[in-house]
C-alpha cells in the first residue's frame, strides 16, 4: 500500500505527514533530500537526467524571479500565468518537447505519461519557487524581529509587512486550476494500491461540491490495510472511493483521459 500526499510533492511542503509515514510523490528528479519520504513511479518515460534537462530549461523562463519577493506573482497566478509574458507558453513548450520524441508519438500511452512526467516536472519546480518565497520570508522575519529586539520595539503581528502567511494555500486556495489540473497525471502514475492523502479542506470541499462522498469505515471492504494505517497513527481521517474524472473536477468523463474513468481511493484528513 502507498500512502500519497496531494497536492505536495516535496516533503518539505507538509513536514507533520512525511512524519507520520506518507509518502510524496517524486516526478523523477530523485535527490537524496528526505529520500525515505519519496516515492517514484517505475514507469516514467523520462530518467533522472532528461528529467532534470527538462527542469532546467523550464527554469530558464523564469529568470525574471530571481529576487524571491517578485515571486509573489506566482502566488497569485496559476501554472500557465507563471510562463506568460515568456517566448513560449507552457502549452508550446509541451508540445515542442513531445514532437522532440516524434518517433514515439504512435504510442498514444507514453506519448501521455510523458506529457503527465512534464505537467509534474513543472509543478515541481513551482512548489521549489513556492518554498524558496517561504524560506526568504521566514529569513526576512527571523531577522526584523531580533532587530525589534535590540532596539527594543515591540512586536507585532503585522510589523514586518508579511505576516504569517500560509504557503501551502498557494496549492488550493480559490483557483481549483492549481490543483485540479494536476489531479489527472498523479493518477495516471498513482500504483493499482495507491490512495491520495489529502489533508486541505478547500480541495476536500469542492471535491464534495463535485460528487466525491466519504465513506463510513464500517461499509469500506478491502481496505484493511489502510485502517491500520490510520489506527497507528491516531489520525481523524475518513476514506472515500472516487471515480477520477469527479476528482479533476470535471463534469463527466473524458475520452481523452481514459483512466480517470476508474474510482480512486482517498484518505480525508479531519481537523
Amino acid at each position: 500500500m502507498h500512502v500519497i500526499y496531494f497536492p505536495w510533492m516535496h516533503p518539505e511542503g507538509a513536514p507533520h505527514a512525511a512524519g507520520m509515514g506518507v509518502s510524496f510523490l517524486d516526478p523523477g528528479l530523485g535527490g537524496s533530500r528526505q529520500a525515505e519520504c519519496l516515492w517514484v513511479p517505475e514507469d516514467l518515460p523520462l530518467d533522472r537526467r532528461q528529467a532534470s534537462r527538462y527542469v532546467q530549461e523550464a527554469l530558464s523562463f523564469g529568470e525574471q524571479f530571481q529576487d524571491y519577493k517578485d515571486l509573489e506573482y506566482v502566488r497569485a497566478a496559476g501554472l500557465n500565468d507563471f510562463f506568460s509574458g515568456t517566448s513560449s507558453s507552457l502549452s508550446d513548450e509541451l508540445e515542442r518537447r513531445l514532437r522532440e520524441h516524434s518517433g514515439e508519438r504512435d504510442n498514444p500511452e507514453e506519448e501521455r505519461k510523458r506529457r503527465g512526467q512534464m505537467v509534474l516536472l513543472l509543478h515541481w519546480m513551482w512548489e521549489d519557487k513556492l518554498l524558496e518565497v517561504q524560506s526568504g520570508e521566514r529569513k526576512y522575519r527571523e531577522v526584523m524581529s531580533e532587530l525589534r529586539e535590540n532596539l527594543g520595539m515591540e512586536e507585532s503581528e503585522n510589523s514586518d509587512g508579511y505576516g504569517s502567511r500560509d504557503l501551502s494555500g498557494g496549492l488550493a486556495g480559490q483557483d481549483p486550476s492549481r490543483w485540479s489540473g494536476l489531479m489527472p497525471w498523479f493518477l495516471l502514475f498513482l500504483p493499482a494500491d495507491g490512495i491520495l492523502y489529502i489533508e486541505d479542506e478547500a480541495i476536500q470541499e469542492e471535491l464534495r461540491e463535485n460528487g466525491m462522498e466519504p465513506v463510513p469505515w464500517s461499509q469500506l471492504s478491502g481496505y484493511e490495510e489502510l485502517g491500520r494505517f490510520v489506527r497507528e497513527r491516531g489520525v481523524n481521517c475518513e476514506p472515500s472511493v472516487c471515480e477520477g474524472w469527479r476528482l479533476a473536477l470535471k463534469d463527466r468523463p473524458d475520452p481523452e483521459m481514459p483512466w480517470l474513468n476508474r474510482e480512486y481511493a482517498l484518505l480525508l484528513r479531519k481537523g
